[in-house]
């Protein structure tokens, strides 16, 4: 079957966090049209486990077992195996939270967009919240005239640099051989 994303979650002993992250995707009114890769990068602990158990309840879900060769290895091992018409990484340690994957997926099909990026919850250690605001206007789209902009604002932004707030198009990705170092 195909589906419209991919979400990849590499897992290094995060038996903590993993169940409340794939139980945010599962819980998604668009989880019919989402897989959900679980790489089990050698853990230790029960993350294995856990990965296997949501991937015998849900025909959605796939889990993978490799020996442990760092969170790189595991989003290429992931990549070579999804399907999804658009990709997307998200860490064991994270969830999605205020229907972002079905926004993501309204704004996906309204577009023939290439990279989504979207706002996102810094939550520390103490609990407390802070969101991490784009210098974008909201619901903008941006033609490749604006790249160089964008781009720029990668180079120098650290808010720009982490692959768990983006959808990019697979074909993009497949058309640049784009894998991880």
């Amino acid at each position: 079957m195909s589906y419209k994303i991919s979400v990849i979650i590499p897992d290094f002993n995060a038996e903590k966090y993993l169940e409340e992250c794939i139980e945010s995707i599962v819980s998604s009114t668009v989880f019919n049209e989402i897989e959900v890769i679980l790489v089990d990068d050698g853990s230790r602990d029960s993350s294995g486990s856990i990965c296997d158990s949501f991937s015998q309840k849900y025909e959605n879900i796939r889990s993978f077992h490799i020996e442990n060769g760092g969170v790189s290895n595991a989003r290429n091992i992931a990549l070579a195996n999804a399907t999804g018409e658009y990709i997307t990484f998200c860490d064991a340690d994270d969830y999605y939270i205020n229907n972002i994957l079905e926004r993501a997926l309204q704004k996906l099909s309204a577009n023939n967009t290439d990279l989504l990026f979207f706002e996102y919850l810094n939550e520390n250690e103490d609990s407390s919240c802070f969101q991490v605001i784009y210098p974008f206007e909201k619901n903008v789209v941006l033609s490749r005239d604006c790249s160089s902009v964008f781009f720029r604002y990668m180079l120098v932004e650290s808010r720009f640099n982490s692959l768990w707030n983006k959808f990019f198009k697979r074909s993009v990705i497949d058309e640049n051989n784009i894998t991880f170092n």
